[in-house]
């Protein structure tokens, strides 16, 4: 993390005014509990470890190295409901946060709204990190791998998907 902020401290001084105070700079651990979350169904489980595990696209494996999390915000329309998956290295906490559940060895996080496929159970579990904070800006990560996945009528279908690198 100290490497990302690094870059991303010379950033916001190359973009500051000159002169220009940025703010104070703070670490500051950040602990939180997450309800865990259970897939209710296996055959959602298995198509969603396939499309963003097993894929035959142009997705490679190393794009899951180094990361431990990932962070699904789900949405819903008045067509479809989208799925957004991004790796990450931290279990964030926001105040959309609504759970996690594990999908193979990763947890995911999920936020805005609970997806009809997962429900709540009594289990919850701690999480730390350490969170960056220059002045009001809060530093988080950007650029992660992401997939964007379409759920319509039980159905899957992924409109985005990482890249080779």
């Amino acid at each position: 993390m100290k490497k990302y902020c690094i870059i991303t401290l010379c950033a916001l001084w190359m973009f500051s005014a000159k002169g220009q105070q940025l703010g104070k700079e703070t670490w500051t651990e950040i602990n939180h509990e997450v309800k865990q979350l259970v897939i209710t169904n296996e055959s959602i489980q298995y198509e969603l470890e396939k499309l963003l595990f097993c894929t035959n696209q142009d997705t490679l494996l190393s794009v899951f190295e180094g990361y431990k999390y990932f962070h699904l915000y789900f949405k819903t329309d008045t067509v479809c409901q989208t799925l957004e998956f991004r790796l990450s290295n931290y279990p964030y906490k926001s105040k959309n946060l609504i759970g996690f559940f594990i999908l193979r060895e990763y947890l995911v996080f999920v936020h805005n709204e609970l997806p009809d496929f997962l429900k709540p159970t009594e289990d919850k579990k701690k999480f730390s990190y350490t969170e960056y904070k220059l002045g009001d800006l809060i530093i988080m990560e950007d650029d992660t791998p992401c997939w964007i996945i379409e759920y319509r009528c039980s159905h899957f279908k992924v409109l985005q998907y990482p890249a080779k690198r």
